[in-house]
């Protein structure tokens, strides 16, 4: 045992150096193009899930590997990492700084919760609408890390009130409050409840954290009734999970709201000029809030997954799809269908249905037989819950010019996201000449207005009051360098240069031949099984690289088969995102995990219904409103060039060699 500990100790080690050892006599024993570049694609692919690099290190790998296997030049490989759809997702992540440094997401939250109900399946839609919102265009792992403390805040609430209706007590003095340190950390502050007349605190340690044993003797006394136990845990798991679901289906709804969709926007891209979809905005926060009952933690983590699928920004695969959609459309020097406004006529229907089914899969598995009754809670329990929600809604004071110019600046890029190419119907970016303003243009316009747009009414003419020191703008530089994940706009390059040497080395291609096997089936029930292998494959690994490996698989297997690569592409990134059973399969599951008090099994139970919930939706809109905004069933004419022509020919000699290749590995 002795043994194995050290080993373990020394995992990632290990992993680095035997992997890359143990993959040679790919090369050496297959000396082909496609099978170096199946060397590297392994490799990433090990150490992504693995994580025995930091996964944006990893993704540094092909500046190194392409010139070391004579697949290409550094100086091309580096060309890559930083394209149009790039420069999209940073000015996303701009915007999600600038709400976040100004508190306006919280601010948006609490003002939803007051306007719903004390009971229990009102509160969670309660706290399900402002996270699926906020997830289509923040971090979906920031978002999680707002919502949870104010979950937390309301279960304290609820408990209490239980407590005091069982000794007759009266209504309780809160003055209780949340905040977030902007993403990195999320702490209760100085939560002190006063009920009759004895004080109950939640202490807190030196770093900030919340003491769980303390927490537990004082917020989580025995019911005098186990059953009333047991339903309060069970809204606790039920809040908890609905926020992390919520905020990956979110995402969906907006181009940018996630890495898969600007991944597919760039591969798709790519396939008519060769450019790229993928998007990455999420960030893993160091969550210090202990103690969060397991119920409103799953709930959380709910939301966040599924309100990520409404917005091109939303989730990582997202961006990711944007890219490589436009990678495969320049490739044959035309313009991806695929723009923010048209990716919301997809995503947000399914981001939307999606909500819905959740907030009712949710209480009927939670509420149980309380799901068709009214559950409504005591008087005091909803007097306190408003309470304390009033009070901190007013602690934040009225909105100042700072959040009034921010909500402006993300309303103006709303707005030019959707009308710059609004399908058949035109849009502003007509103006210009064609291929020449794309939605990076706006998205880069807003983020330098951040930098210059003063956060105060500047002390100028009447107004000077003869403070002459200087204005700080919106956003100040050292906020955004401190707050942006740059590791995430490495890992969108490196997915776009691992594209590029797939497609240049020919490993794309032979994989599509590999997996044209599969021409047998109808196209929907094709698409199915991509979609039932990916969301069961995401449960253990990054949606970002599951995603950044399958789109030019995909769109490959699409364009040998004569369909449409965008009917693939489209539902096999969304389904990246439907990573609801584990907490290991997005940063939003492992923050309301971290709590404590849910089990594996409770999200595995809820998450699997969850996915399968997904999986129809997403196939269900594929064929219905998507065929009809994409013509998904209409082979594009600007594939139909000789160039295919050619390259049909060449399928056989290809074919061939795949098979030896096949052979070889076999062998190996």
């Amino acid at each position: 045992m002795g043994v194995i500990r050290d080993l373990l100790r020394f995992r990632n080690i290990l992993i680095i150096i035997l992997t890359p050892l143990i993959l040679l006599p790919i090369i050496f024993s297959i000396e082909t193009k496609e099978a170096k570049c199946a060397y590297i694609v392994i490799l990433m692919a090990v150490y992504w899930i693995t994580e025995a690099l930091p996964i944006a290190v990893t993704s540094l790998l092909p500046i190194i590997l392409t010139p070391l296997t004579g697949l290409g030049s550094a100086k091309t490989v580096s060309s890559k990492y930083l394209n149009d759809v790039s420069m999209l997702f940073l000015g996303g992540l701009m915007m999600a700084v600038a709400i976040e440094h100004w508190n306006i997401h919280k601010r948006l939250a609490l003002r939803i919760l007051l306007l719903v109900g004390s009971e229990p399946r009102w509160l969670m839609l309660g706290l399900m609408l402002p996270t699926w919102f906020l997830s289509m265009w923040i971090s979906n792992t920031a978002t999680t890390a707002m919502m949870i403390p104010i979950a937390n805040a309301i279960l304290v609430q609820l408990k209490e009130a239980k407590e005091e209706a069982e000794t007759d007590g009266h209504l309780a003095d809160e003055t209780g409050k949340f905040y977030i340190t902007y993403h990195d950390q999320v702490r209760l502050e100085d939560v002190t409840l006063t009920v009759n007349d004895n004080e109950k605190t939640i202490e807190q340690q030196n770093n900030g954290d919340v003491n769980n044993e303390e927490y537990e003797k004082k917020t989580n006394t025995p019911d005098t009734s186990n059953k009333e136990n047991e339903e309060y845990k069970r809204i606790c798991k039920m809040l908890s999970i609905c926020i992390a679901h919520t905020a990956n289906v979110g995402g969906i709804a907006s181009l940018t709201g996630t890495n898969p969709n600007v991944i597919l926007k760039g591969q798709s891209d790519i396939v008519t000029n060769v450019g790229g979809i993928a998007s990455l905005t999420g960030t893993n926060p160091n969550v210090i809030l202990k103690g969060q009952s397991d119920m409103s933690v799953l709930r959380d983590g709910s939301v966040t997954n599924v309100g990520g699928i409404a917005s091109l920004t939303g989730i990582n695969p997202n961006v990711i799809l944007k890219g490589q959609s436009d990678i495969i459309y320049d490739k044959y020097n035309g313009t991806s269908p695929l723009t923010f406004a048209t990716w919301f006529m997809y995503g947000l229907p399914i981001s939307a249905i999606m909500l819905v089914l959740a907030w009712i899969w949710l209480q009927i598995f939670f509420l149980r037989g309380s799901f068709f009754k009214c559950c409504g809670e005591t008087k005091s329990a909803g007097a306190r819950i408003k309470l304390v929600l009033r009070k901190e809604y007013e602690s934040l004071g009225p909105i100042n010019f700072a959040q009034a110019a921010v909500i402006g600046h993300f309303f103006i890029l709303a707005v030019l996201w959707i009308t710059r190419d609004l399908g058949g119907a035109g849009g502003w970016g007509d103006i210009f000449p064609p291929k020449t303003v794309t939605d990076s243009t706006p998205s880069i316009l807003i983020s330098c207005s951040l930098f210059i747009f003063p956060s105060r009414v500047p002390d100028i003419f009447c107004l000077n009051k003869g403070n002459n020191e200087p204005i700080p703008p919106l956003v100040p530089w050292k906020v955004a360098e401190k707050n942006l994940p740059w590791g995430v706009m490495i890992l969108l390059g490196g997915g776009f240069a691992l594209a590029h040497i797939s497609e240049e080395s020919g490993l794309s291609k032979w994989l599509g031949n590999e997996l044209a096997v599969f021409s047998y089936l109808e196209p929907w029930v094709m698409n199915l099984v991509f979609c039932i292998v990916v969301a069961a494959a995401t449960e253990v690994t990054s949606n970002t690289a599951i995603c950044t490996l399958m789109m030019p698989i995909m769109a490959q297997i699409a364009l040998q088969l004569q369909l449409n690569p965008l009917y693939i592409m489209f539902p096999t990134a969304v389904a990246t995102s439907f990573s609801f059973m584990l907490p290991v399969a997005t940063p939003p599951n492992a923050v309301v995990f971290s709590y404590g008090h849910l089990r594996v099994i409770d999200m595995v139970m809820v998450g699997f219904l969850m996915n399968i919930i997904g999986i129809l939706v997403l196939i269900l809109g594929t064929e219905t409103w998507g065929a009809s905004a994409f013509n998904f069933h209409t082979f594009p004419d600007i594939f139909r060039t000789n160039n295919n022509i050619t390259d049909s020919a060449q399928n056989i000699t290809v074919l061939m060699n795949g098979t030896c290749l096949c052979s070889n590995l076999t062998m190996i």
